[in-house]
């Protein structure tokens, strides 16, 4: 398994956090810098507690509109099982 190293000098705290919530197992920061914790620790504990992380940021990254309509589609699809399933 590949094992991520990120160098945060310059300190960029949104780099930082992306590759702490992206997995890095090491991130070099400037002296005096720390890790923006609290984000780190939430995220660690949805992954390990089972939620996928990959598909949250997936859905995340798609536009409002697009999300929308990707339920749409969901919402009808089961209605249209539930339905059948009466028959």
């Amino acid at each position: 398994m590949k094992k991520l190293c990120v160098n945060g000098s310059p300190y960029d705290k949104k780099l930082i956090t992306t590759a702490i919530e992206s997995g890095a197992e090491a991130v070099l920061l400037p002296k005096g810098k720390t890790v923006p914790r609290a984000r780190r620790d939430a995220i660690q504990a949805a992954a390990e507690y089972g939620i996928d992380i990959a598909m949250l940021r997936a859905n995340l990254r798609r536009t409002p509109a697009d999300r929308i309509r990707r339920h749409q589609i969901a919402l009808e699809t089961f209605r249209m099982l539930r339905r059948s399933k009466r028959i």
